[in-house]
């Protein structure tokens, strides 16, 4: 026998459902929204969203609705771009409309990764980022840095002349160690190098929080403040592992410059040729020095 309370609720729950499904029909009326998967009520896409780990998912997505997807899910739309030529078209031709990045609870709050510029919205912290950044890689600034790159392509000239069976791990060291040259002056290890297998640890969390069925907590933010007691609350764990990576790749190699600017013997690179410029601190530029170097160090890590 159902009790009161049971029927009740019940009835709360068939009246949530059928007001969120109608407030989503409104929602969708008046709007030209691109092909996707069916829409349920109060998951929306969840289901299809689930499904799309890994590249063979987008392609299904691709070949069922075409090279611009939609989908949406408790209240957060998610459009799949399945071509690069629409890529170009939307992101490069039109990018004041369309590149500006979507923030996530899990990357940039839990993780860390909000002093990544490849990350920001547009705005006037961003541009303070992106100068910064080109103010060391523009053409006529990068070709400073061409004795590294030749130094480092003699090495692995070298390296494939002695043992050419060896070759994809001496184009992954080649890689790391040009970046980490330019970037901070330091010399990476032939193998296990310490600071790439720091990026490597935080980007796991980066790429991770970066998929559309990733985290819950993206879909509902209010889970960030779960006990890690919680079931389902396991992703604060992985949060934590991952974060401390990331302030890790963020401080470490950069405190490393710092000591050797104190010695007098840093290298010239990205950091220190900056840090050497007038008064860096007094300026507030040394946060977005650090901030900048840590994403060129994260994307030639990921390369890795």
């Amino acid at each position: 026998m159902v009790d009161a309370n049971s029927t009740s609720c019940l009835l709360l729950i068939i009246l949530a459902w059928t007001v969120y499904y109608l407030l989503n029909k409104l929602r969708a009326h008046g709007h030209n929204y691109p092909p996707g998967p069916r829409y349920l009520p109060i998951i929306g896409n969840l289901l299809d969203l689930a499904k799309l780990h890994g590249s063979t998912g987008y392609q299904r997505l691709a070949k069922e609705f075409g090279d611009i997807v939609f989908l949406s899910s408790f209240g957060k739309n998610i459009l799949v771009v399945n071509s690069s030529k629409t890529a170009h078209e939307l992101f490069e031709k039109r990018s004041s409309t369309y590149s500006c990045r979507p923030q996530s609870v899990m990357s940039h709050e839990l993780i860390g990764w909000d002093f990544s510029f490849a990350h920001m919205p547009y705005g006037e912290r961003w541009n303070v980022h992106r100068r910064m950044f080109h103010r060391e890689f523009q053409q006529s600034a990068a070709t400073a840095y061409h004795p590294i790159q030749a130094e480092e392509a003699h090495a692995l000239l070298r390296n494939l002349l002695q043992n050419p069976e060896n070759w994809e791990s001496y184009l992954r060291h080649n890689a790391a160690a040009i970046i980490m040259s330019v970037t901070y002056g330091l010399k990476v290890a032939p193998t296990d190098d310490m600071y790439v297998s720091l990026a490597e640890k935080a980007l796991e969390g980066v790429g991770m929080a970066a998929s559309p069925s990733g985290f819950l907590v993206d879909f509902f933010p209010f889970l960030k403040h779960v006990p890690d007691w919680i079931p389902g609350a396991s992703f604060r764990k992985k949060a934590r592992e991952w974060h401390a990576a990331t302030i890790g790749m963020k401080d470490i190699p950069f405190e490393a410059v710092l000591e050797e600017l104190k010695m007098g013997k840093a290298a010239p690179s990205f950091v220190s040729n900056l840090l050497n410029e007038q008064e860096p601190e007094k300026n507030g530029e040394v946060e977005i020095i650090k901030n900048c170097a840590a994403v060129i160090y994260a994307a030639a890590a990921e390369s890795v």
